[in-house]
């Protein structure tokens, strides 16, 4: 039997299954698949840090996937800029610095607030990593039940 195993940057194994179709392991950044003869050795806390990153990205992604970002990013930095003085209009011209409508902060007010949201998780996976580190029993550890994951 051969396995299909996701290995990190240093090579330990963050998890495996068989190498069949059913078997589709979700594939962290920094990590590569491959194909293995023997079943490798599990490397617990390897493989609940990358369970960890992958459901803090879950968890980002299905409330702001990555082109909603793009656009609260670009939009608040156009409004950042035609406060400043330091736009340029769709022909290249510098336009003067104008105050911001009512609309306008809020919509700056909006992204700050996702982007602390994001935040958040990022935080909140930091420290689950480390309940995980501090674990008796690191491969039973709830990492998508865990308390410590934003609302």
């Amino acid at each position: 039997m051969t396995y299909k195993v996701v290995r990190d940057a240093s090579g330990i194994a963050v998890c495996f299954g068989p190498n069949d179709d059913n078997y589709v392991p979700m594939i962290p950044a920094g990590c590569v698949l491959v194909i293995e003869l023997t079943e490798p050795a599990k490397n617990w806390l390897a493989i609940k840090t990358a369970e960890v990153k992958a459901e803090a990205q879950r968890r980002i992604f299905a409330r702001y996937p990555q082109w909603k970002q793009a656009n609260l990013n670009g939009r608040t930095t156009k409004l950042l800029a035609i406060e400043a003085g330091k736009y340029r209009d769709s022909t290249g011209v510098l336009q003067p610095a104008r105050a911001l409508t009512a609309s306008e902060i809020q919509e700056i007010a909006d992204a700050s607030v996702a982007m602390a949201w994001i935040e958040s998780v990022r935080a909140a996976s930091g420290l689950i990593e480390s309940d995980i580190n501090a674990a008796t029993d690191p491969a039973s550890f709830d990492v998508a039940g865990s308390p410590r994951w934003p609302a």
